[in-house]
C-alpha cells in the first residue's frame, strides 16, 4: 500500500481496439494511494451529514449547468449536502481550463489537502458532448470516495493483457505501468469496502470484446446503475425518520385517501 499523496483519477476512456490513436491523457506522476474500490476507500469518505462546498474555476456557464445537473443525481441518495460557492472557496473546485489536460478528480476528502488555487476536478471540454455527462458522473463518484469498479477483486472481465497494453498505448499513450494501475490491477479485498461486482457501474471503464480473452466486453456505462445507487446509500446512509415523522407521514397519506 502506498500512503503518500493520493492519486488523481482519470475519466473512463471510450475505447475502440480497431481505431487509430485519438487521445492522450497526461501520465499520472503523483504518488498514489489507491488501495480500494467497491469499492470505496474508507479513509477518504466525507463525514456523514457533511455539506460539501463546490466552486468553479475557469468554467463556462453551459458546463457549470451540466455539472450542477449531473451532481443533482447524487443529492437525493446520500447523507451529504452540496452547496455551490464562489471563487476558490469550494472543498471541490472544478476547472475546465483548456491548458489542463484530461478529465479527472481527486479521491474523496483528499481534495481538502489540495492548494486552494488549484482544481480538485477537471472537465476536458474537448470531450464529445454525448460523453461529457457520464464522465462527470464518473468523476464525481471519485470525488465522493468511490474507486474504479474494474479494480474489484471479484471482477469477471478476462482481459487479454497484451491487447490491453497495445490499445491503451495506441489510443491514450499510456505505458505498461499506467495501464496496470488504471485498468488491470485488482484491489486487496482486505482493504476495501465492497459490494458485489457490477459490470453496469458508472465507475467501470468500457472494455471492447476484442480486448478480452473470451470476447466478452463491457459496454460504456452512461448512468448510475441500481447497484451504484445502493452502494452510495450504504456509504452515506440517510438518517432514519423519527417516530413523529413516520406518524406525520401516515396522517398525510390517510388524508389523501
Amino acid at each position: 500500500m502506498i500512503t503518500s499523496t493520493p492519486t488523481i483519477y482519470h475519466a473512463p476512456p471510450t475505447l475502440d481496439p480497431n481505431s487509430t490513436p485519438t487521445t492522450n491523457e497526461p501520465p499520472d506522476t503523483s504518488a498514489v494511494s489507491r488501495t480500494k474500490r467497491g469499492v470505496a476507500d474508507k479513509r477518504y469518505l466525507w463525514p456523514q451529514n457533511h455539506t460539501i462546498t463546490i466552486s468553479f474555476l475557469d468554467t463556462p456557464q453551459a458546463t457549470k449547468r451540466l455539472v450542477q445537473k449531473s451532481i443533482g443525481v447524487f443529492a437525493g441518495l446520500i447523507n451529504l449536502k452540496f452547496k455551490f460557492v464562489e471563487g476558490n472557496e469550494g472543498d471541490i473546485r472544478i476547472s475546465a481550463h483548456r491548458d489542463i489536460q484530461g478529465t479527472w478528480s481527486k479521491l474523496g476528502t483528499t481534495a481538502l489537502s489540495t492548494p486552494k488555487d488549484q482544481p480538485t476536478m477537471h472537465v476536458d471540454l474537448n470531450t464529445a458532448p454525448a460523453d461529457l455527462r457520464h464522465y462527470i458522473l464518473h468523476e464525481f463518484g471519485h470525488a465522493l470516495g468511490v474507486e474504479h469498479e474494474h479494480h474489484h477483486p471479484d471482477r469477471t472481465v478476462q482481459y487479454d493483457e497484451a491487447k490491453t497494453y497495445q490499445v491503451y498505448n495506441e489510443q491514450l499513450g499510456w505505458g505498461k505501468g499506467m495501464t496496470d494501475h488504471q485498468v488491470l490491477r485488482k484491489v486487496d479485498p482486505a482493504n476495501a469496502i465492497t459490494t458485489p461486482y457490477d459490470r453496469k457501474s458508472i465507475m467501470h471503464y468500457n472494455v471492447p470484446p476484442e480486448m478480452t480473452s473470451n470476447n466478452e466486453g463491457v459496454a460504456p456505462n452512461k448512468t448510475l446503475s441500481d447497484a451504484d445507487k445502493e452502494f452510495l446509500k450504504s456509504l452515506y446512509p440517510l438518517p432514519r425518520p423519527t417516530a413523529s415523522e413516520i406518524q406525520a407521514r401516515r396522517f398525510f397519506r390517510k388524508g389523501l385517501i
